[in-house]
């Protein structure tokens, strides 16, 4: 058996501040019904839907690997600008390489890891 794809479908406290954010922070959104979109960048998506649960939301992680981290970095940095209710956290130095964390408004934590764990 082979599989194709993997789409997690991601919560939202206020579906449209989450919308906001996401494609600030680099995502194309692809409206698949009201409420219920498809966020896209490049070959990753997720569907964003206008549902929350806090404890599903503050549990759930999911880990991207960048090209660029210190780039990325400095990008969310200017987008939390915008969202007070979002942070971002210092770039660490991890055993499996540089890595920082990105909490969305709705508190949903987003693991950005360097795509080369050598690089600087």
């Amino acid at each position: 058996m082979e599989l194709h794809r993997l789409i997690p479908f991601v919560p939202a406290k206020d579906y449209y501040r989450s919308s906001e954010f996401y494609q600030a922070m680099g995502f194309t959104q692809l409206f698949l019904a009201q409420e219920f979109s498809e966020m896209k960048n490049n070959q990753l998506s997720f569907y964003l839907q206008d549902f929350y649960i806090k404890a599903l939301a503050e549990n759930l992680m999911f880990e991207i690997k960048v090209e660029h981290l210190h780039t990325f970095h400095e990008h969310m940095l200017g987008v939390i600008a915008s969202f007070p209710e979002a942070k971002v956290s210092d770039i660490v130095t991890r055993e499996q390489g540089l890595e920082f964390n990105v909490w969305d408004p709705s508190g949903v934590l987003w693991i950005v890891s360097a795509a080369n764990k050598y690089a600087l």
